[in-house]
């Protein structure tokens, strides 16, 4: 009982450090469950630390990459722009497009798909036309 106690009021003062130590929990579990556990549990460790030295919360951190995973979805599906040479990073709602498309066209493209998903905020252009 002493013990419970203890962990609860410990847990309460250090909810951060227990929400990562849990997502590093968690991807233990699950490398110990599959068949590339060394990797999992690698994987798992680069994510905790990249998680805990952040300084944006975790809710951002999440709300980041589902808008960079929405821009990339919306890059990939579309039939015009080589999603495969764009690169996005989120940070705070600011989407980040950088590489080089083949014309100015898919680069407006690119800026517009991109600026369509809910969430995004503003749109840093970093992407360059090709020269032929």
């Amino acid at each position: 009982m002493f013990l419970l106690i203890f962990f609860q009021n410990k847990i309460k003062k250090n909810q951060y450090i227990f929400k990562i130590l849990s997502l590093f929990i968690f991807f233990c579990v699950m490398a110990l469950n599959s068949g590339c556990g060394w990797v999992l549990v690698g994987t798992g460790a680069a994510v905790g630390y990249k998680v805990a030295t952040d300084p944006r919360s975790i809710g951002t951190q999440i709300d980041d990459a589902t808008i960079t995973t929405k821009v990339k979805l919306k890059l990939i599906e579309d039939k015009e722009i080589k999603a495969f040479s764009i690169d996005v990073d989120t940070l705070n709602g600011v989407v980040t497009l950088t590489g080089v498309v083949e014309t100015e066209a898919q680069r407006i493209k690119a800026i517009e798909l991109a600026k369509s998903v809910p969430g995004v905020k503003a749109v840093v252009n970093n992407l360059q036309v090709k020269r032929k």
